[in-house]
């Protein structure tokens, strides 16, 4: 996945130190400094002990007054293995999660740009410890400044498709499971009686297909339960032509809470 240059901001907060960057409309708040001491020695101890004991430091660098919420931020840890940059747990809106898309470009450019990693030309790779193991990335530079990142992940895999899935008082509607770094269920807008102008409406659809997927489809069932507490929604509408051999497919991303997100998400992307 290649994404043009994040504008980048250095945004110091009272207790950490960040950089801002805006990546196709989502901000992704890299965190480099002021992370809470912990006693993990790899990035999945480190996911859990940031769950379970410092979800107060994710709600301070993403909520306000010092975030809103279209921020995400992902936090830079010491690296875990010797070709490591640096270990990342995402700070999510909806929790701590292992890792997403944007925020894995977002830290690679962030890498480059402070010099923890030396700028090669034309590609910097730049990997990462995750709770889901390491994860490639590539920076793309000339004259010693990235102007672009990549993601090199592998084919997202498919829990199931189309089963139907009762959601309130309503007809049963068609979701797929598709885990793309963070699992989606994903849906088709025309099943929904809603439109993607109608936020609240929308919002309100997603929200409610999260909380059935969570009671049909328990996470422990496809052994996913780490990503995250609770399903993101994917509402998609019909695939359009758009130029040679490619598709313009409509699409919202909904927070587990009903909270539709303003950018596209790069593991949300790869899903649809």
């Amino acid at each position: 996945m290649k994404i043009e240059l994040p504008r980048l901001r250095s945004c110091p907060t009272d207790s950490a130190a960040v950089v801002d960057t805006s990546i196709a409309g989502e901000i992704i708040r890299v965190v480099v400094g002021g992370i809470p001491d912990l006693q993990a020695q790899n990035a999945a101890d480190a996911l859990q002990e940031l769950r379970t004991r410092h979800d107060a430091f994710r709600r301070f660098i993403v909520d306000p007054p010092r975030g809103h919420a279209d921020v995400n931020a992902v936090l830079l840890l010491p690296a875990r293995s010797p070709e490591a940059t640096r270990s990342i747990v995402v700070a999510s809106q909806f929790g701590y999660v292992p890792l997403a898309g944007t925020p894995l470009i977002a830290a690679a450019v962030v890498s480059v740009e402070l010099e923890y990693v030396a700028a090669e030309s034309p590609l910097t790779p730049v990997v990462f410890d995750t709770a889901l193991g390491p994860m490639d990335t590539q920076a793309l530079v000339e004259n010693d400044r990235c102007h672009a990142g990549r993601w090199l992940t592998d084919t997202p895999t498919i829990g199931f498709i189309d089963e139907a899935l009762p959601v309130g008082k309503g007809a049963p509607i068609s979701v797929s499971l598709v885990v793309a770094g963070l699992p989606y269920i994903v849906a088709q807008i025309s099943e929904l009686g809603v439109t993607f102008e109608d936020i609240a409406a929308l919002g309100e659809a997603g929200r409610n297909i999260s909380n059935a997927a969570g009671n049909a489809f328990p996470m422990q069932q496809f052994d996913i339960q780490n990503r995250c507490e609770a399903y993101p929604v994917l509402v998609v509408g019909e695939a359009e032509p758009f130029g040679d051999n490619e598709a313009r497919l409509p699409m919202a991303w909904i927070y587990p809470d009903g909270r539709v997100a303003k950018m596209p998400a790069g593991t949300g992307a790869l899903a649809a």
